[in-house]
């Protein structure tokens, strides 16, 4: 298995993992949209675009396996929008993802939204903590989140 950076030639088939994802939980309506038009292939090709995008594909034989899809902010935070594929690819996808964040010093790497419950142990494991967000009409929102240090080379 081969990990490299996201082009638009995985875009198809990462769009295809997406779909199967956000279909495959009993999420709320409001969710599955916000994922759904992430996930059209026209969509993901604006992002990719975004020269603040870091994106991943896990790759074995020409097939897409996994992939780690997230944006450096302003504020000297990393975000991962999306994490998928098999158990072994994940771990993988994030690593990469963490080194190359921590390229630009930033003090954190958070999660964004609901599917992270699906990785939480992975997360958890690697040193993510959990942390409550805002609050919105009887809606807490949760994410993970990695303080990162650096040492003096």
């Amino acid at each position: 298995m081969k990990i490299m950076p996201l082009t638009q030639e995985h875009l198809n088939k990462v769009s295809i993992l997406i779909f199967k994802d956000i279909f495959q939980h009993s999420f709320p309506s409001t969710l599955i949209a916000k994922y759904e038009e992430f996930a059209r292939e026209a969509n993901l090709t604006k992002e990719l675009a975004n020269p603040n995008t870091i994106a991943f594909v896990s790759v074995y034989d020409k097939e897409v396996l996994g992939f780690i899809f997230g944006y450096k902010d302003l504020e000297r935070i990393t975000v991962i929008r999306y994490l998928s594929g098999n158990p072994e690819s994940k771990p993988l996808l994030l690593d990469r993802f963490i080194k190359e964040a921590k390229k630009d010093f930033p003090i954190s790497i958070k999660t964004d939204a609901f599917q992270f419950m699906a990785n939480k142990n992975l997360l958890t494991d690697i040193g993510f903590k959990l942390k409550r967000g805002n609050e919105y009409a009887n809606v807490e929102s949760l994410s993970y989140e990695l303080n990162l240090s650096y040492s003096k080379a």
